[in-house]
Parts: C-alpha cells; structure tokens; sequence
C-alpha cells in the first residue's frame, strides 16, 4: 500500500509546477454514460496521499489556494486548486509547464499523452496523516 507516484501540477503565474509525491495509493473508475448524443466517457480518480502531520511531503508545505498565488516563490510549496490543477500517475522529468510551449496548452497536450485528472476536491485527515484528492 501507498507504492504508487503521482505528479501534481500547480498553475502558478501562467506556468505549471510540478510536485511528485512518491508515497500514494490510486484508485480509478472508468465507465460510459450512454447519452441522447451518444457514449460519454466518464473517469474519476480518487487518490490518497500520505504526508507528515504538518501537511509535508518530501520536504514540500502544503499551502491554501489563496496564500499559494500570492507567493513569489512557490518551489517549496503545494496547493490543491480545484478545477484548475491536474495530476498525473507516475513522475514527470520534464521540468515546469508553459502553456505557450504547447499548440493546445500543456494541460491538453499531458491529457492527450498521459492520461491527466482535473483536481474536484481534497481533504486532508490527520489522524492517519495523508490527503484524499479526488479527480476526472
């Protein structure tokens, strides 16, 4: 349990900053909805997160939305910003995100090659100190 990776990308002042976080557990659910238009696809992604019982991971804070894009310099913190940020499985090497550098926006363009998720919600527990953070 929790042997999975995943990346997070943060949208901070037009650019996206990756966090991977090497200490998950994921869980997906793929399904059709048959519509008056046809098959709609419909993925969700559920994912646990462990982290210290200061809201740390591999020596990144996690911060609220609100105090995360009124900083500067974001390189040692995360957020999870609803409708906005998107994980990945697995670790991304590539460095950050610039949507000019991609013809679709790079959030397109990782859907496209590797299967992103749009953040909906997380919540964080500290009894047993970890975030659940679901996507699509």
């Amino acid at each position: 349990m929790y042997d999975k990776k995943l990346t997070l990308f943060c949208e901070h002042n037009h650019k996206w900053i990756p966090t991977t976080f090497n200490r998950c557990e994921i869980y997906t659910v793929v399904a059709e909805n048959l519509t008056v238009n046809g098959v709609n696809n419909v993925g969700n992604i559920k994912m646990l997160i462990q982290a210290d019982s200061d809201k740390t991971i591999d020596g990144k804070q996690y911060i609220g939305v609100a105090e995360y894009n009124s900083k500067e310099d974001v390189s040692n913190f995360f957020t999870f910003a609803p409708e906005r940020d998107f994980v990945i499985e697995g670790s991304w090497e590539g460095g950050e995100g610039d949507d000019e550098d991609y013809d679709v926006g790079f959030y397109q363009y990782m859907n496209e090659t590797r299967d992103a998720h749009m953040v909906t919600s997380a919540a964080w527990f500290g009894l047993i100190p970890h975030f659940e953070v679901m996507g699509k």
